[in-house]
Order: C-alpha cells, then sequence, then structure tokens
C-alpha cells in the first residue's frame, strides 16, 4: 500500500474500504474493528489547547 494513498486515508480525503481496513489493522497488528473505533482526535477544533487558557499578564 502506498504510503501517499495511508496519508489521505488519514486526512479522509477517501474513504477505505473493508479490506482496506483489513489490511491496514493487519500491518499495526490490531484486531479491524479497533480500527474502527472513534477517537477523539488531537486536532479536534472543539477542543481548545491549554495555551489559550493561560492567564495573561501585566
Amino acid at each position: 500500500m502506498d504510503r501517499t494513498y495511508v496519508s489521505a486515508l488519514e486526512r479522509g480525503l477517501y474513504a477505505a474500504s473493508i479490506e482496506t481496513v483489513a489490511d491496514l489493522a493487519q500491518c499495526l497488528d490490531v484486531e479491524p474493528y479497533q480500527m474502527l473505533i472513534p477517537r477523539l482526535s488531537v486536532v479536534d477544533s472543539s477542543v481548545e489547547p491549554a495555551e489559550a487558557k493561560r492567564p495573561q499578564g501585566d
């Protein structure tokens, strides 16, 4: 599997087929269902970074 295709999957440009999910899971040594569990993204725009809550100086 080409690295640019994997990158496009990560960025949401393509939807992975069941076969692709199975292939990626095998490469990562996880069960395919584990790749389908939603997780909070660290780049989720609804979560404010800690720096945004830092108190302002004098």
